[in-house]
């Protein structure tokens, strides 16, 4: 019986952090970029820490081919590709803002210099 509760704590942990990141995924996803950039790429590393001690876990005992497992398995597959397509969107169009300031601060000095001369 411990087999299938450390099994199930594993899973239920790793729900609970998949909507955790699906609202900060909504986060980015409604512009709120730079506070939900870090916290999906924490939830991102903490998935991946969780899922590889549960993949450990199912392999010692000879059970990766739990249901639950490949369904898990499934469901994370999904979400680590809309998580790091969103965040590498995100991390793009982050890039692009910055370079447009950096170009817009480059032009306020070339003007202020301008000016002084």
């Amino acid at each position: 019986m411990t087999n299938a509760v450390s099994i199930d704590s594993s899973i239920d942990e790793l729900d609970g952090l998949g909507r955790s990141l699906d609202q900060i995924a909504s986060l980015l996803e409604a512009g709120h970029q730079e506070e939900a950039l870090s916290e999906m790429a924490d939830g991102l590393d903490r998935a991946e820490s969780h899922i590889a001690e549960l993949v450990l876990e199912a392999e010692s005992r000879q059970q990766l081919g739990d249901p639950r497992l490949i369904a898990l398995k499934s469901d994370w597959l999904g979400r680590f590709e809309r998580f790091f397509s969103l965040v590498e969107r995100t991390r793009h169009q982050l890039d692009g803002e910055a370079e447009l300031r950096l170009s817009r601060h480059r032009a306020a000095d070339a003007y202020l210099k301008n000016q002084a001369s």
